[in-house]
């Protein structure tokens, strides 16, 4: 039988904390639902590492709006990732592309040997980059363990089809994580057409205002079904 993994992002302690009660088997941590995600407090993070069961993995993301990192910028992410690695995470979530929207392979590399051998996530500005295919190539040509994405579409059900390519073409040499609308009323269908391991969601409520628990529940129940 396979092993499934559910990955919740949560933008809080508080929410972390549901998650891990509820059945999250990894949680991201970060703030700011609005903008797609930024850094945690270090305050935050301490909270949620030593109180949480399961593995925290930390955005590293200084600002919202684009991708492209300036030098300094990088010191300050590789600032941060020595910082939460000191206070236990379990691993990193970031990306960093260049001015065509291509993975910027000298930043990446930069940032993945800064994390002390911990894995990190390749995050969804993956669905932005013109060439899936190359990008594909490229993140794991940085180390990446794993690539957040709903397959270059608006949500991970739209792009199921390019999900199962990115998975077949990874071929065991990277995970792929589907994420973008992932709810419990999808989440069978998108592991039947996908076939991955492992999955991303908020579990937000309907008024995308805070956590879910009965959705996190739900989401853990049929991923299995």
């Amino acid at each position: 039988m396979k092993q499934y993994t559910l990955e919740i992002a949560c933008f809080s302690a508080e929410s972390a904390f549901v998650a891990a009660a509820n059945g999250a088997g990894r949680i991201e941590l970060c703030e700011d639902y609005s903008c797609g995600g930024i850094s945690p407090s270090a305050e935050t993070a301490m909270q949620v590492i030593k109180q949480v069961k399961v593995p925290v993995f930390i955005m590293i993301r200084p600002r919202a709006g684009n991708f492209i990192y300036r030098a300094s910028e990088l010191e300050y992410m590789k600032q941060q990732m020595i910082l939460f690695g000191e206070m236990g995470c379990a691993g990193f979530v970031f990306g960093a592309l260049t001015s065509e929207n291509t993975v910027d392979l000298d930043a990446c590399k930069y940032l993945v040997s800064s994390t002390g051998s911990l894995p990190c996530t390749f995050h969804r500005a993956f669905d932005i980059t013109p060439d899936p295919g190359k990008a594909l190539e490229n993140v794991i040509a940085c180390g990446f363990s794993r690539i957040l994405t709903s397959g270059g579409q608006d949500t991970a059900m739209a792009g199921a089809a390019q999900i199962r390519e990115l998975i077949t073409r990874a071929n065991n040499r990277i995970v792929i994580m589907p994420g973008g609308g992932v709810r419990a009323s999808n989440i069978s269908d998108l592991r039947n057409v996908t076939g991955a391991v492992e999955y991303h969601s908020a579990a937000l409520d309907k008024q995308r205002d805070k956590i879910d628990p009965e959705e996190i529940i739900a989401l853990k129940r049929n991923l299995v079904l």
